[in-house]
């Protein structure tokens, strides 16, 4: 198990010289005039409160502008790369401290001159003199071998244009960072759309695929899902028409190819569900399979470019004898008879040695069975399809599973459907967008430029005010929606989760052990008023505690009862004490101290007593 403790910053953004206690365990207190760093345990520890895989909990809180997304954002990008064009030492400031399965670690820049004697560990870690690291740059995290099997994730759907970026030990998914990458990961970079089009679909696949998946949501789902053709192929066949760079013989048949789909659009066809599939379907096929057939698969097999266009001709004739559908056993048939005539492909291996291959996935005939088994699939939607302007309504069901993997079975290089979700409220779309991009870094459906392998087991998430824009009802349970779906969507992972909120909703939902509250400070920078961050003192009880009396009016908004979090753990302790359920790991000091800590005077006071007769009744 790996956990990150304290990081000391020297001067990112608006943090000069600050330290932050990351863990709700550990207290760690650096002292930049004796140079020394002080470790200990944090005294009269709470009972864990969270899901098992979530080992700890951090939430960041405080006014604007006091440093709380800079943090993360330094968290999440800064300590992943390497300064350029900085080699004095004075830049060499930061300090890190982490644990991995009990041993300290103190990676530490060199200008501090820190030794193993400055550091006091007065914890039950062991710390080794050879696990203290000195860097003469920045501290960058991809260099600590400690940290290698730890895959840190960035996730916020603020959008502002900021640069972010995914490296090798972060994964972002970040809605500034996918309003970029998404239009790669939806076109491979070979067709034109706008980024804000392709993350706007993208987005929509992420939240179907989770849909569909079997992952128990906290709201229902709609009964029906839509599905669309995304003209991506049709509009890229047409670009090429206008570049010219086709030879007369394939444009004539390309131009052929889009005026019969524009003459028997689905829209005007009887068969319109299963003419909107095969329009759909062909139009990437003869894109990627014909039109920009893979040059070295030309190379390797003799015959295969005339393959591919005698595949076209006899796709037009299949597609104008049918109206606006294929005979896809038909075409099978011919496909592969085609194949058959192309002798195999020579493999050089070395100057000696060589292979003989066949066409593998090269053979078109593949596709064309898996696209066939897709529309067995949905044979009982083309009858009485539901039709909308933009599409057609499937019910959902678990034939919907089956659809959408053979959907995904039969696509080539480019999606060709779409896949909505309709009539979900606003609050329902923000959890299903977050969900949904945690969900895809797993799922291997390459819905995201970067994904989880499954070996990489030690998470580190940041979450930068994920909930945002919810309704203050959706606020009241974001906490407790992360506790229960985070290491359900994640499985077997180890997960320190560290977030920063606006919203008075997250300190009621935890301990103040479990909160880092910052200020804007100002300081005189050469004669002029500066800000930068300062960790300060927070209410001494924040759990459970009526929204309105933590820092209303210096940090948050006035508003009305505790967070859901908080009020499941208190229903918990209430069956503990009279005897409804087992205390489990929680021991009699750890149940004392969390009742301290209830901020609601008169539960606390109601507590006290339960805890009083339950102490009577144990003796």
């Amino acid at each position: 198990m790996i956990k990150l403790l304290y990081i000391f910053i020297h001067d990112y953004g608006n943090i000069k010289d600050q330290g932050f206690n990351l863990s709700s365990d550990y207290v760690v207190q650096f002292d930049s005039v004796q140079v020394n760093l002080t470790i200990k345990e944090q005294t009269d520890k709470l009972p864990h409160l969270f899901h098992p895989k979530i080992i700890d909990v951090k939430g960041i809180v405080g006014e604007n502008g006091a440093g709380k997304s800079t943090l993360l954002h330094y968290l999440s990008t800064k300590a992943h790369q390497h300064d350029v064009g900085f080699s004095e030492e004075y830049f060499a400031k930061d300090i890190l401290v982490f644990m991995v399965d009990g041993q300290l670690y103190v990676n530490a820049g060199k200008s501090w001159s820190l030794s193993p004697d400055d550091i006091i560990n007065k914890t039950k870690l062991n710390f080794e003199h050879s696990a203290l690291s000195i860097n003469s740059s920045h501290v960058s995290w991809r260099d600590i071998n400690e940290l290698l099997g730890t895959k840190f994730i960035f996730y916020s759907n603020v959008f502002d244009n900021k640069p972010e970026e995914s490296f090798n030990e972060l994964l972002n998914i970040s809605t500034n960072a996918l309003s970029r990458s998404d239009t790669v990961t939806r076109t491979n970079g070979r067709i034109y759309e706008s980024s804000v089009e392709s993350h706007r679909l993208l987005e929509n696949q992420r939240q179907f695929e989770l849909a569909v998946a079997g992952v128990r949501l906290p709201f229902p789902l709609p009964d029906n899902f839509q599905v669309r053709d995304n003209e991506l192929a049709k509009h890229n066949l047409s670009q090429l028409l206008f570049s010219k760079k086709l030879n007369k013989r394939v444009a004539g048949r390309i131009k052929r190819w889009l005026e019969l789909c524009q003459k028997y659009h689905w829209q005007k066809n009887e068969h319109s569900f299963q003419s909107m599939l095969d329009q759909a379907f062909f139009s990437q096929l003869i894109l990627n399979r014909i039109v920009e057939a893979d040059r070295y698969t030309q190379e390797y097999f003799n015959g295969y470019e005339s393959y591919t266009f005698q595949l076209l001709l006899e796709i037009l004739r299949n597609f104008s004898s049918r109206k606006g559908t294929i005979n896809l056993s038909l075409l099978i048939k011919k496909s592969k008879a085609l194949e058959s005539k192309i002798p195999p492909g020579t493999l050089q291996v070395s100057e000696q040695q060589s292979y003989e291959i066949g066409l593998g996935k090269s053979a078109i005939s593949e596709m064309l069975e898996d696209y066939h088994k897709l529309r067995q699939l949905m044979e009982p939607f083309f009858k009485n399809p539901m039709m909308t302007s933009q599409g057609f309504l499937v019910p959902r069901g678990q034939e919907t599973v089956n659809i959408y993997r053979q959907y995904v079975a039969s696509k080539s290089l480019l999606n060709y459907l779409d896949f909505f979700l309709p009539r979900l409220s606003s609050g329902e779309l923000g959890y299903l967008t977050l969900f949904s991009r945690f969900y895809a870094l797993v799922s291997h459906t390459h819905a995201l430029s970067v994904s989880l392998e499954d070996h990489e087991r030690n998470l580190v998430i940041l979450i930068d005010e994920g909930d945002l824009y919810f309704h203050p009802q959706w606020q009241t349970q974001y906490l407790a929606f992360l506790n229960e779906f985070l290491p359900q969507i994640l499985g077997d992972r180890s997960i320190q989760l560290i977030l920063t909120s606006h919203s008075q909703f997250l300190p009621s939902d935890l301990p103040v052990d479990h909160l880092l509250f910052l200020k804007r400070e100002s300081y005189d920078d050469n004669g002029k008023t500066a800000y930068k961050a300062a960790v300060v003192e927070g209410p001494e009880r924040t759990f459970a505690a009526n929204i309105h009396d933590l820092l209303a009016d210096t940090f948050f908004m006035q508003g009305a009862h505790m967070g859901e979090f908080a009020k499941q753990q208190l229903y918990i302790l209430l069956d503990i004490l009279e005897g409804k359920q087992q205390r489990g790991n929680w021991t009699l000091s750890q149940i004392k101290r969390l009742i301290a800590e209830v901020g609601e005077p008169w539960m606390r006071s109601r507590l006290e007593e339960k805890f009083s007769l339950y102490l009577n009744e144990q003796q």
